[in-house]
């Protein structure tokens, strides 16, 4: 019996320091002021002219819903003293794809130094898309209503984002003449502008978030015969902090 009550006692003791050491735990993480986090999204991008339209050219090349964008990334948060405001960092890989309309493919035009936007005679196109993928650094300024670790607040943030390119292509999916299946893949940088910066914002509940992001330089180099296009998404993702 006694042998029974001494491990009965053991038992609460370790549970009682396994509890304690938990909370000594769980307050300590509470009370980091910077802590990382990781984030996924996906949604639908798309391009007009710096004054709203088009410019020279017309955007009826581009087929708006499959045209998607999707990343990841990762960063820090800073939290501003012990209010609910902080500071989100971090660094993004974004992939864009401009899905194009039938046949048509772009093209770096020798005649005018440029760009344009043309149907091919190759065959029946099942796919023409312009891809685009950026390596960015956004920073923004952010409001979440709960407390560190509560599930369930309200995210608000602000801010802005440069970033480079690190690739650019286009793919071809076609029947060929002879109703081959083909497929070309190109990559090029069609003049477009290696570096990108725009504003973005986002407004979420718990880790889900809906994110609206903007260009602010145009896609094209301007030194170029190119249109205005800039770029603009819309995309629904998670925050794990």
């Amino acid at each position: 019996m006694k042998k029974i009550t001494l491990l009965v006692s053991g038992l609460i003791l370790a549970v009682s320091t396994v509890h304690a050491q938990t909370s000594e735990d769980v307050k300590k993480y509470m009370s980091q002021k910077t802590y990382t986090y990781g984030e996924f999204n996906f949604g639908w991008n798309n391009w007009s002219g710096s004054d709203g339209s088009a410019g020279d050219l017309t955007t009826t090349e581009l087929d708006g819903w499959p045209s998607t964008t999707w990343g990841f990334g990762f960063g820090g948060n800073s939290q501003l003293g012990e209010s609910k405001f902080a500071i989100r960092y971090g660094v993004q890989f974004n992939w864009h794809h401009f899905r194009l309309k039938g046949n048509t493919v772009i093209n770096k035009d020798t005649a005018s130094n440029g760009v344009t936007f043309t149907p091919s005679s190759l065959g029946n196109f099942k796919k023409s898309v312009f891809r685009m993928v950026y390596l960015d650094v956004p920073v923004m300024f952010q409001y979440y209503s709960k407390d560190r670790g509560e599930f369930g607040g309200l995210a608000l943030a602000v801010g802005g984002y440069g970033g480079v390119r690190i690739n650019s292509s286009h793919k071809a999916v076609y029947d060929d003449v002879f109703n081959d299946k083909s497929k070309d893949k190109l990559h090029n940088n069609y003049f477009t502008n290696p570096f990108r910066y725009g504003v973005m914002a986002q407004i979420g509940y718990g880790s889900f978030r809906i994110t609206g992001k903007m260009d602010l330089n145009t896609l094209f180099d301007q030194d170029k015969s190119t249109p205005d296009y800039k770029v603009g998404s819309l995309t629904f993702g998670w925050v794990f902090p």
